[in-house]
This record gives C-alpha cells, structure tokens and sequence, in this order.
C-alpha cells in the first residue's frame, strides 16, 4: 500500500502538467491503459514466484498503479473543466 501512496503523491503534480500537454482525451486513454496493465501485473505477479522475487514484482507493480493513478483526478477534472464550462450551463 505504501508503494501505491509514495508515487501516487509525489507525481500528482507532474501528471497534472502532463494531462494538460496531452490533452484531456489523450491522457486519460493513457492513463486507463497503464492502470489496466499494472492491475493485471499485479495479479500475474505471485505466479510461481517466491520470496524477494514476489517482493520487488509486487513493489513495482504496485509503484506503476500509483503513476497510473496519479494523473487520473487531475486531468479528469481539468476535462469536466473544459467540456463543461461554467457560464454555458
């Protein structure tokens, strides 16, 4: 879990900046992609496997669904932000 919160914390910021260089639609496919990836990492990891191996598999996995994540309230909230402008509702 710790793994998860370190990176999701730390690039919040960074994935925001990104989100807005990609666009909204171009980074939340990305991002959608890349949490699916360690979502099925992190359930292929204990496959014959043991030990430090399971340790740092799981660590990274883990590690890229919090990159993954990062990114996700930011960016979607700059989206809502975007195709739903205030002074149009």
């Amino acid at each position: 879990l710790n793994a998860f919160l370190i990176s999701y914390t730390v690039l919040q910021v960074p994935g925001a900046v990104a989100g807005q260089w990609l666009g909204p639609r171009a980074a939340l496919a990305i991002i959608g992609l890349v949490t699916a990836a360690a979502a099925c990492a992190t359930a292929l990891v204990p496959a014959g496997h043991a030990g430090a191996l399971v340790f740092a598999q799981l660590l990274v996995a883990r590690c890229l669904l919090g990159v993954a994540q990062a990114a996700l309230v930011p960016v979607a909230t700059g989206a809502i932000q975007v195709w739903y402008p205030t002074g149009r509702w």
